[in-house]
C-alpha cells in the first residue's frame, strides 16, 4: 500500500494525466489510496481489504476508456483451461482489470456459454455480460462482432431473461451502428464530437423497450468512449465543458453496474474549470440534485453543513451569487 501510495504521488504532472477525465480518474484513485493506507496504518486490515477490492472498479473506469486493439502484456495468470464457475470468472476478471481484454472475452464467453451448468452466480454472469458488452462497444469499437455475439446470447433460452431481453435490446443498437459506420475521432472537430453525442443520445425506439432492464446501454459506452479519447488527444478546448456534460450523463446512465460513479466529477470539473461556459448552469443543477439526491431519505433531506458551504461556492462561481 505504502509503494502505491507513493507511485501515484509521483504520477502527478505526467502528460498521459492532462486530460480531465483522466486526472480525475487519478485524482479519485490517489484519494482512495490515502484513505485505505490511512485504514490500514490504525489497524482495521478487514476494512482496509475491503477498500482494496472495491478499488478494481476504479481501474475498470480508467483501463477502459480509451480504444485498444490488442491485449496489454501482464504476467500473473496461469492456465485457466481446467477453471470454470466463480474461479474461471475471478481470472476473467484480473485479465479484464489489466487491460488483456482478448484474454478476457474468451473467459467471459466460456462462463455465459457454460451457465447454468457451471454454477455460476446470476450476479458473476451479469458482470461478465456486461464485461463483454464493453469490450464491443467501448474498448474495441466493434458493432459487427457486438451484434453477432449478443444474438448469440438473446437465442439462449438457458440464460435469465432479462439477460435476453437486454441482448436484444443491444443487439438492435449494434445493428444500427453498423448501418451507421465508425467516427474517426482523430480527424473530428470538437463541433463534430458534439453534434455525434447530442444525435447519438436523442429518444430512440430502445427507448420504449421496456421489457429490457438496460436498453441504451450500447449508446452511453459508444458515446462515452467518443468523448473519452477526443479529451485525451485535446484537454482544453471550445467544447470541453459540454463534453464533461455529456460524460457525467453518460457515465451516469451506466451506473454501478459497469463503473465506479464519478460522474459528479466530471460535473464539479465543469463548473469550477468553466464557471462562465454556456453549460455551466446545466452541470451545476444536475450536481445540486446529485448531491440532495444522496442525502435524502424516508427522514427527509439532511446535508451537511460542509457539503452545503460547496453547493454554495460553487454556485457562486456559475450564478455570481
Amino acid at each position: 500500500l505504502k509503494s502505491l501510495k507513493e507511485d501515484l504521488s509521483s504520477a502527478v504532472g505526467e502528460k498521459v494525466f492532462d486530460s480531465p477525465n483522466q486526472r480525475i480518474s487519478l485524482s479519485t484513485f490517489r484519494n482512495h489510496v490515502d484513505e485505505m493506507y490511512g485504514v490500514f496504518s490504525s489497524g482495521n486490515k478487514r476494512y482496509a481489504h475491503w477498500m482494496l477490492v472495491s478499488s478494481t472498479s476504479m481501474c475498470v473506469s480508467c483501463h477502459t476508456q480509451l480504444p485498444q486493439s490488442a491485449d496489454r502484456k501482464f504476467g500473473g495468470i496461469g492456465d485457466i483451461k481446467n477453471l470454470s464457475g466463480e474461479k474461471l470468472f475471478e481470472e476473467a476478471e484480473f485479465m479484464f482489470i489489466s487491460r488483456r481484454f482478448d484474454s478476457s472475452l474468451a473467459a467471459y464467453t466460456r462462463l455465459i456459454d457454460g451457465y447454468p451448468k457451471n454454477s455460476l452466480s446470476v450476479d458473476s454472469l451479469n458482470t461478465s455480460v456486461r464485461r463483454v458488452l464493453t469490450i464491443y462497444a467501448r474498448v474495441r469499437r466493434d458493432p459487427v462482432g457486438g451484434a453477432l455475439q449478443f444474438e448469440k446470447l438473446f437465442r439462449n433460452r438457458k440464460l435469465p431473461e432479462f439477460v435476453r431481453n437486454n441482448s436484444k435490446a443491444w443487439m438492435g443498437l449494434f445493428n444500427i451502428w453498423k448501418k451507421e459506420g465508425p467516427i474517426d475521432v482523430e480527424k473530428s472537430s470538437g463541433k463534430d464530437i458534439i453534434s455525434f453525442v447530442e444525435k447519438q443520445l436523442k429518444k430512440g425506439l430502445w427507448d420504449k423497450m421496456i421489457e429490457a432492464g438496460d436498453p441504451r446501454a450500447v449508446t452511453n459506452l459508444r458515446v462515452s468512449g467518443v468523448l473519452y479519447e477526443f479529451l485525451h488527444l485535446h484537454p482544453k478546448g471550445e467544447y470541453t465543458p459540454q463534453m464533461l456534460y455529456y460524460l457525467a450523463k453518460t457515465e451516469e446512465a451506466l451506473g454501478s453496474d459497469f463503473f465506479f460513479a464519478i460522474n459528479e466529477l466530471y460535473l464539479k470539473e465543469c463548473i469550477e474549470g468553466y464557471p462562465k461556459s454556456s453549460i455551466a448552469k446545466d452541470c451545476y443543477k444536475e450536481y445540486e440534485e446529485g448531491v440532495t439526491v444522496s442525502y435524502s431519505g424516508s427522514s427527509g433531506t439532511h446535508i451537511p453543513a460542509d457539503v452545503q458551504k460547496n453547493l454554495r461556492r460553487l454556485r457562486i462561481m456559475v450564478y455570481g451569487k
